[in-house]
């Protein structure tokens, strides 16, 4: 009889947790239910965040009108969100997404006298997918006029600890950009990134490519422009948390030909190189120009074959000593100058 009893216990224990599971599952899939969530942590932020206009289930693809996120120092909000997510990765420790979409994406930072500070670590708690996200536009205020970016299309992924994602495509005023990178989580926050630059709207510049290289204390920045009027590299190292983050400006560039720039410039076969060391609000070093085909300009030709300069530049301001200018065959030359 005992044993009846149990066995009766343990059936009626079964099908409660049975019919409980099938409850929540139920209540899951229910679309005022994502509402009810939505209001409740829009409720218990205290005003932090927004969530307007939930649709959808916790199973499936959900929608959102309206997601926004503010703090002291930024303020984000993101409207037309699309998210279709996988739940049962979660078992594996994996927050999976399979489709992220937006129609506008908004950044506002708040600007302060005081560098931003290095984070202590860059870690999540588990491994995160994101195989495809899109969006819109994108609309970065920091000045008088924000930054716009659109169509942009990319995938992140992260064991936790390291980061990795590639940019398949952005559309700025100025270039279609793609690349890729990854970010070490911790400290020091190993670094290693890349990002073409094609389609470029500047002036006598066909494509670009940006490699960063470093850690986030510290990084090398480096530039190889594509043009008709030379080839070579442009460097920076950059602390972009410290005060003054430029710590150091290069440039070697040759075959530099003015007339590729414009055509009513003297023709030149030039070599040019330049290293700045930054400290404080100041950069200081030294510029070489050696041109290969000096002559008069009558021929279209630049009088000048070689020029030693030594610059500083201080909160805008330029000014050059030129210990050695040669002038062709007239001789040499040495003067000094500022520009504001």
């Amino acid at each position: 009889m005992k044993r009846l009893q149990w066995g009766w216990a343990l059936g009626i224990a079964a099908a409660s947790l049975v019919g409980a599971a099938a409850l929540l599952l139920w209540l899951g899939g229910r679309e005022a239910t994502l509402a009810w969530i939505a209001e409740r942590l829009s409720a218990a932020s205290g005003g932090t965040l927004t969530i307007e206009g939930a649709k959808g289930s916790l199973y499936g693809p959900m929608t959102f009108d309206r997601i926004a996120y503010r703090s002291p120092d930024f303020t984000v909000s993101a409207e037309r969100i699309s998210f279709h997510w996988h739940p049962l990765a979660l078992a594996r420790l994996k927050f999976r997404v399979e489709a992220l979409s937006m129609g506008t994406l908004k950044v506002a930072h708040v600007p302060k006298e005081a560098p931003p500070a290095l984070p202590t670590r860059l870690t999540f708690p588990l491994a995160v997918i994101l195989e495809q996200a899109t969006l819109e536009r994108i609309e970065i205020q920091e000045g008088a006029e924000p930054l716009v970016v659109t169509s942009v299309s990319l995938s992140f992924e992260s064991d936790g600890k390291r980061h990795r994602w590639r940019l398949t495509q952005a559309l700025t005023p100025w270039a279609r950009m793609e690349g890729e990178g990854a970010l070490e989580g911790t400290a020091p926050f190993r670094l290693e990134a890349s990002v073409r630059l094609n389609e470029l709207r500047l002036a006598h510049l066909d494509a670009a490519t940006v490699h960063a290289s470093g850690d986030l204390q510290r990084f090398l920045l480096t530039v190889t422009p594509e043009a008709v009027w030379g080839q070579g590299t442009l460097q920076a190292s950059i602390s972009p948390f410290e005060e003054h983050p430029l710590r150091r400006l290069a440039g070697e560039f040759h075959e530099l030909d003015l007339s590729r720039l414009n055509p009513s410039w003297p023709a030149t076969r030039a070599e040019l190189r330049f290293a700045l060391e930054g400290a404080d609000k100041e950069l200081e070093g030294s510029v070489e120009a050696l041109n290969h085909v000096p002559g008069p300009l009558d021929r279209n030709r630049l009088p000048l074959s070689r020029l030693v300069a030594r610059l500083t530049i201080h909160d805008g301001n330029i000014s050059a000593q030129l210990p050695v200018i040669v002038l062709g065959r007239a001789g040499e030359a040495s003067g000094g100058g500022r520009w504001d």
